[in-house]
């Protein structure tokens, strides 16, 4: 999954400019296995080998999700019917957050997650709609290589996204 992702990496950082890596699951938690990171000034720099935890890391509560563990992590549940992706925003008061979408097996096991490490200020009040998309549709662009159409029991459908009302053009008189 590391080299299928690599590519699919180093373009979700191209087009956000924002650290983009890739987690699998490690005893509850998600370990880093890839990055690609940001190089401007302050720039946010994580490295394999980095240890996720709950319950301030997105990756770390999609992991302790999909394994099927209990408690479920607050707010897990209702990010993934409404966005596809889970997200938090400075759990450790230092700014940072995070963005996370998960990759299954072929037998609906988590594999890993991918996903972005930013600004919370990008998060709060309402998290930037077009980054958690593109998050979502790197965790799709990677599913489709890895395991095409796999998905977790556990995975709540998306709620349809309520339209607003189409406006009927005036007639002239």
């Amino acid at each position: 999954i590391v080299e299928i992702s690599r590519p699919f990496l180093t373009d979700l950082f191209n087009a956000t400019g924002h650290t983009a890596l890739l987690a699998t699951p490690t005893r509850g938690c998600a370990m880093v296995v890839l990055s690609v990171n940001s190089q401007f000034e302050p720039g946010i720099m994580i490295h394999p080998g980095t240890v996720l935890g709950l319950p301030g890391s997105p990756a770390a509560r999609l992991i302790y999700y999909f394994e099927d563990q209990k408690p479920t992590p607050p707010g897990v549940i209702a990010n993934l019917k409404r966005y596809g992706v889970d997200f938090e925003a400075n759990t450790r008061g230092n700014g940072l957050g995070g963005i996370a979408a998960p990759i299954f097996e072929s037998d609906g096991l988590i594999a890993s997650t991918v996903g972005l490490i930013l600004s919370s200020a990008l998060l709060t009040p309402d998290p930037d709609e077009e980054l958690l998309e593109q998050v979502k549709a790197t965790a799709e662009a990677i599913q489709a290589q890895y395991a095409e159409g796999a998905i977790s029991r556990l995975m709540p459908a998306l709620e349809p996204v309520a339209q607003p009302p189409r406006r009927r053009p005036r007639k002239s008189a």
